[in-house]
């Protein structure tokens, strides 16, 4: 299907997080499938043959983002959106996962048992622990 940029732009504005979460997820599914082995920059190629895999894992309150898209102005001051948590793959930064909850004081460390289920034995997960 083609459409235009400004429609692709628009959409993702009107979808809820959950939505947009499984949206994500899919894509996610589709470019690792898709996977091509990337080079490592030589610094990092030592610890990039210790685990079998390195993420990073990031979580962000989704009230800026809400606000900027127009869909929390007429509130004032802190409305809290929820909170959504990505995770990358250290050395090429393609996705691996995302997750939403309505929780926006939500943080990485209560997201443990959803990583752990990803996470392959041996990987190693960077994060700054909420």
């Amino acid at each position: 299907m083609s459409v235009s940029r400004q429609a692709l732009s628009q959409r993702p504005e009107s979808l809820p997080a959950k939505l947009f979460i499984k949206l994500y997820e899919q894509v996610i599914e589709r470019l690792a499938a898709k996977k091509n082995p990337a080079e490592v920059d030589p610094r990092w190629s030592s610890i990039a043959e210790e685990f079998s895999a390195v993420w990073i894992a990031d979580a962000s309150t989704l009230e800026a983002i809400k606000k900027h898209l127009g869909q929390l102005q007429e509130k004032t001051g802190a409305v809290l959106a929820g909170k959504m948590l990505m995770v990358v793959e250290a050395f090429t930064h393609r996705p691996v996962a995302a997750f939403f909850d309505a929780d926006a004081k939500r943080n990485e460390t209560n997201w443990w048992q959803e990583l752990q289920l990803r996470l392959t034995v041996g990987g190693l997960l960077i994060t700054d622990m909420g």
